[in-house]
């Protein structure tokens, strides 16, 4: 299970907008590599490329972020640094009609794991968020679009494709801040684990056990996946994602849904590979274009006339629709094609948002 790799919660509001700041669709070679527990020990798998960095523009850069586990915590320190030679890790730039395509490798089959057999090995794209800039979105209010495409050979190993948030939420007033962690399974191989149409979560993890709220869930509860070999366009709705889970209680509520007690520290894409044989067990090459992150506020607000509040107004909205079923309803909120007792709970969260942002009915 990866951590949330920013470790500061924000307090601030936000300074300028995500869009300006942002390499927005993958157009410049501006990236480095992420600290993780793998890369601060041992040999780290280091890569940097700034020569399509702004000198305008501090802190631009995509990063790379690998992660290497036996177990939770078990870490694995001898990964070559990525492009390197008998590195089992690649990155490279491919030209596209519209601009970048990044291209992120696992290669176990043609080089053995420098750490041996069993070893999970988590390798992905990820866009920073800058507390130095005040940029502090909220969660719910996120929407990243990706094109990827997935090529997979194994022989003795499974994979998973996951797109992930990381950020901080204050559940308890005047309590700190405390790390939360999101992943959705685009892909995973059927030996992989547990799968949807049961609990579409697959794994989670509190604070007391992990360090940080951790949940995988499975992206086809809410439409998302995707087939090796075939490329696809994706929009994560990270508020869908996030009411979601609140509603069903894997993850505790903020005490609101302003920015002071709830904030994205980042969004990242790529893939694990669990190994399960040393040599000649799994490769995996991911492709992924038009990584773009927009701020506009999820469809899936409670503030159904669109007034700026959420008050008796959209509740009786609410009422109204109850049991109904069908796509496209407003006030189904967690988008699984019904109004029930899981939207009237998402909404209830919803009106105690901070008055600065939503106020309740005078």
């Amino acid at each position: 299970m990866p951590q949330v790799l920013v470790v500061r919660a924000a307090e601030i509001s936000p300074a300028d907008s995500i869009e300006n700041l942002q390499d927005k669709g993958l157009l410049k070679k501006c990236i480095t590599t992420a600290e993780t527990p793998t890369t601060l020990n041992g040999q780290k798998p280091l890569f940097t490329d700034t020569t399509g960095c702004s000198e305008a523009v501090t802190n631009e850069e995509w990063k790379l972020a690998f992660q290497s586990e036996h177990s939770f915590h078990n870490f694995c320190h001898n990964f070559p640094a990525i492009n390197q030679d008998k590195s089992n890790l690649t990155f490279n730039w491919l030209d596209n009609a519209t601009g970048l395509t990044a291209h992120l490798g696992q290669d176990y089959i043609g080089l053995p794991h420098p750490c041996g057999a069993d070893v999970f090995n988590w390798y992905v794209l990820m866009k920073d968020f800058h507390p130095e800039k005040g940029i502090y979105p909220v969660p719910t209010e996120l929407t990243s679009h990706h094109t990827l495409n997935y090529l997979i050979t194994k022989t003795d190993g499974q994979s998973r494709v996951i797109v992930g948030l990381g950020g901080y939420k204050r559940s308890t007033l005047g309590a700190p801040g405390e790390p939360f962690t999101i992943e959705v399974g685009l892909y995973q191989d059927t030996d992989w684990g547990d799968h949807f149409p049961n609990d579409p979560v697959i794994s989670s993890c509190s604070i007391a056990e992990c360090g940080s709220e951790f949940v995988y869930i499975d992206g086809a509860q809410f439409g998302y996946h995707i087939t090796p070999g075939q490329e696809k366009s994706i929009d994560i709705d990270w508020g869908k994602v996030f009411n979601y889970l609140v509603a069903t209680k894997y993850l505790k509520a903020p005490v609101s849904y302003g920015n002071a007690d709830l904030t994205a520290l980042n969004i990242y894409l790529g893939d694990e590979v669990h190994n399960m044989s040393a040599a000649h067990a799994y490769r995996s090459d991911l492709y992924q274009r038009n990584f773009s992150i927009d701020t506009a506020k999820s469809k899936y607000s409670a503030d159904f006339n669109g007034d700026g509040k959420i008050n008796l107004l959209d509740y009786a909205t609410l009422v109204g629709d109850l049991l109904k079923t069908g796509a496209g309803l407003k006030t189904d909120l967690n988008a699984d094609g019904k109004v029930n007792l899981l939207d009237l709970s998402i909404f209830l969260s919803q009106l105690k948002l901070n008055p600065i942002r939503i106020r309740s009915a005078q």
